[in-house]
C-alpha cells in the first residue's frame, strides 16, 4: 500500500478542525438564533478550512490510469459506506431531538441516501455534506480523465473547467433557467470545481513534470474562482493553494502519526455538524456555559468519527480492496 503524506494528512487535520470549528462557533448559532457573529478572522478560517480541504481532494482526484468503471467503483465504494451509515445516525438523531432547524423527512433520507438529493436542490439530511455534491460530480467526470493522458488530458480538464465556468456564470441563485441547466452545473462540479482541480493540477504535476501546463491549469482555475466567488475568497484561495503545495512536496518536516490521524478526517467531516449541534443544543437548555458546550461536542463529534472509521470505514476498504483486487486479476487472466 502506498505511504501516506504526512505533510497532507496533517493539513487535512488541520483543515477539518478548523471546519469543526467554524461550524460550532459560527453556523450554530445563525442556525439556531438568528445571530451572526461578527467575527471576520472565523469567516475567513472557516473559508480557508474549506478551500484546503477542497484541494487536498483533487490532489488525490486522478491517480495511476484504470479502467473507468474500476475508477468509479474504487472511489464511490469508498465513500458510501461511511455516508451511508452517518447518515442513518444523523437523520434517527435529528428525528429523535426535534428541531424546526434540523429535521429531515423519510424521502429526504432517501435522497440522500444515493447522493441524488445534490444534484436537484433537495436539502441534505447534513448541511456539511453539500462537500460530497461537488466531489461525486468530479469523480464522475474525471472517470473519463482515464482516457486521456498527456496533453490531451489537460485539454479534457481546460474543457470541463471552461464548461462549469459558463454554466455557472448562467446560473445564478436567483436564475430562472431551467433545470437541465442547474443540473449541468451541479455534474460538472457546482461553484467549488476550480479548487479541486487546482489541486489535481499539483498531482499531475509530480507525474508529468509539466510545469507550462500545471502553471495555466492553476491560473485558469484562480480565474474561474474570482469570478464566481469574491475578493476575499479569490485571495484565501492563493493562500491555500500555496499551503497545500509546501506539504505537497514534503517541504516541512512533520511527524508520520498525522498520517494516522488523517485516517479520521473524512468520518469527522461526515457526522460532526448536525450532532455537534444537537449536543451543543441540548447542553444549552440544561444550563452548561457555552464554551463547556463546543469542548463537550467535539470530543462527542471526535469519539463518533472513530467509531465510524474504525467500525465501517477500514472493514469496508479492505472489503473495497479485495473486491477490486479480484477484478484486476481476471482481467490480467483475460488479457494472458
Amino acid at each position: 500500500m502506498k505511504e501516506k503524506n504526512s505533510q497532507i494528512e496533517m493539513l487535512r487535520v488541520v483543515a477539518i478542525v478548523v471546519i469543526v470549528l467554524y461550524h460550532f462557533l459560527m453556523c450554530y448559532p445563525k442556525t439556531f438564533y438568528g445571530i451572526e457573529p461578527s467575527s471576520l478572522f472565523f469567516d475567513r478560517l472557516g473559508q480557508m478550512g474549506v478551500s484546503v480541504f477542497l484541494i487536498i481532494s483533487g490532489v488525490f482526484l486522478i491517480g495511476r490510469k484504470k479502467n473507468i468503471f474500476e475508477y468509479w467503483f474504487n472511489r464511490l465504494f469508498r465513500i458510501w459506506p461511511t455516508y451511508f451509515v452517518s447518515i442513518v445516525i444523523i437523520f434517527i438523531v435529528t428525528s429523535v431531538y426535534k428541531t424546526e432547524y434540523l429535521s429531515s423527512t423519510a424521502s429526504t433520507f432517501a435522497l440522500n441516501s444515493f447522493f441524488v438529493n445534490g444534484f436537484i436542490g433537495k436539502p441534505y439530511v447534513d448541511g456539511a455534506h453539500w462537500f460530497l455534491t461537488v466531489l461525486i460530480a468530479a469523480i464522475f467526470i474525471a472517470g473519463f480523465c482515464q482516457l486521456f493522458n498527456g496533453k490531451r488530458l489537460f485539454i479534457f480538464l481546460f474543457a470541463w473547467l471552461a464548461v462549469n465556468l459558463a454554466t455557472n456564470l448562467i446560473v445564478t441563485d436567483n436564475s430562472t433557467v431551467s433545470l437541465g441547466l442547474k443540473i449541468i452545473s451541479k455534474i460538472t462540479g457546482g461553484k467549488y470545481l476550480g479548487f479541486l482541480l487546482i489541486g489535481t493540477s499539483f498531482g499531475l504535476y509530480l507525474k508529468n513534470r509539466s510545469f507550462i501546463a500545471l502553471s495555466i491549469m492553476i491560473a485558469f482555475s484562480l480565474l474561474y474562482i474570482f469570478l464566481l466567488h469574491d475578493f476575499w475568497y479569490y485571495i484565501i484561495a492563493m493562500a491555500a493553494s500555496v499551503i497545500v503545495a509546501i506539504c505537497y512536496l514534503k517541504v516541512i518536516p512533520c511527524p508520520r502519526f498525522f498520517a494516522t490521524l488523517g485516517e479520521y478526517s473524512f468520518s469527522l467531516f461526515l457526522i460532526h455538524q448536525y450532532i455537534g449541534y444537537v449536543i451543543i443544543n441540548f447542553l444549552e437548555s440544561c444550563g452548561v456555559d457555552f464554551s463547556a458546550c463546543i469542548i463537550i461536542a467535539l470530543l462527542m463529534v471526535l469519539s463518533l468519527s472513530v467509531f465510524l472509521h474504525l467500525c465501517i470505514e477500514k472493514p469496508f476498504d479492505k472489503l473495497r480492496f479485495l473486491i477490486v483486487s479480484k477484478f484486476q486479476n481476471k482481467q490480467r487472466q483475460t488479457t494472458n
